[in-house]
């Protein structure tokens, strides 16, 4: 049995920088791993035109929206910011799953793998929130490769959520930037400006 080292905020650290993952109150988490779980999370996803299909698009079954939304949910209360998690919830299901499985590259059939995989680690933890914990903060010794089970979560979940999370509102909740100015985007004209001052 291998044990591994859950690192929340290392993995924050790495996708909004220092500063935010600083100040989020995650307190570093250790788990024991089973050995032929810890291979199953490192084993090589093959592809297959089921499993990679970018050119096929279409709304995700019930189960697989359930899943990601999980995942999601996850890691919103792992960053402490479950105040925020019903905004969320509807901006991944009704904004980011539709677009992500809508356009092409679609992700649609990485989304239904990557949500048996975390539907089979639930299951085989007996609950969500260790089977999120581990596929988003389990730190390993190796790099994962990007085609190994974990590293297709991390890229299509992980970071993608994380990214969708911080620009749906996230800065504005890690408390170092509350402050945060200047530029946000959009238009130069117009009654509202498209920046935030000090103190808004």
């Amino acid at each position: 049995m291998q044990r591994l080292l859950l690192d929340r905020r290392q993995v924050l650290a790495g996708l909004v920088g220092a500063v935010g993952a600083a100040s989020l109150p995650l307190p570093a988490l250790s788990a024991p791993v089973p050995d032929d779980l810890t291979l199953w999370l490192q084993e090589t996803v093959t592809a297959t035109p089921e499993l990679r299909a970018p050119d096929l698009t279409g709304a995700p079954a019930d189960a697989v929206t359930s899943a990601l939304l999980k995942a999601g949910e996850g890691m919103t209360r792992a960053w402490g910011l479950d105040p925020f998690i019903p905004d969320w919830r509807t901006a991944i299901s009704s904004v980011l799953v539709p677009a992500k499985c809508q356009e092409r590259p679609s992700y649609l059939t990485e989304y239904a793998a990557i949500a048996a995989d975390i539907e089979w680690l639930a299951t085989r933890l007996g609950d969500h929130a260790s089977a999120i914990d581990i596929l988003s903060f389990a730190v390993f010794p190796e790099p994962i490769a990007a085609v190994a089970r974990l590293g297709r979560y991390r890229a299509f979940i992980l970071h993608e959520f994380a990214r969708f999370l911080i620009a749906q509102g996230g800065f504005r909740r890690f408390a170092p930037l509350q402050n945060y100015a200047g530029f946000m985007g959009g238009p130069f004209t117009g009654p509202d400006l498209p920046h935030r001052g000090l103190g808004r």
